[in-house]
């Protein structure tokens, strides 16, 4: 996989939606309100800014074309707790995963945590995968200049 380049949150970017997560994010549940952040030079990639924090920001990519068969590998649990969130059955539900840039330039997925966003109703939650093998870093490539 190469990333061209990382995005800058920067205020002329096109913001897609605020939403809100109502329980926060795994492990930081003080971070509720997010906007999307989308760069029409890396359509694949965006950014989920945090505005109740504002230092903080997450790279996150759509699961599927990152994991074409992520849906079909998930345990019955799983796709029935995906499923009740509306993933697959609406258009305007988005199922991202947050992307990790290490030292290394390694990239790698959180598949195991992924985030349920609901466009139209401006709210989202972090589903934490109970019935399937997902890791936390799934290996996606390194990153190229």
């Amino acid at each position: 996989m190469a990333l061209a380049h990382a995005i800058d949150p920067v205020a002329d970017a096109p913001v897609t939606t605020t939403v809100l997560f109502p329980a926060g994010l795994v492990g930081f549940p003080r971070w509720r309100r997010f906007q999307v952040v989308e760069d029409p030079e890396t359509p694949e990639f965006a950014l989920l800014q945090c505005l109740d924090e504002p230092s903080v920001s997450l790279l996150v990519a759509a699961v599927e074309p990152l994991v074409p068969s992520y849906l079909d590998h998930l345990g019955p649990g799983d796709q029935a707790a995906l499923a009740a969130l509306g993933v697959g059955a609406r258009p305007d539900i988005d199922l991202y995963c947050t992307l990790t840039v290490h030292e290394s330039s390694e990239v790698t997925a959180n598949l195991a945590g992924p985030l349920v966003i609901d466009r139209e109703a401006g709210c989202g939650t972090q589903v934490v995968l109970t019935d399937s093998t997902w890791p936390v870093r799934y290996p996606l490539g390194t990153v190229t200049e």
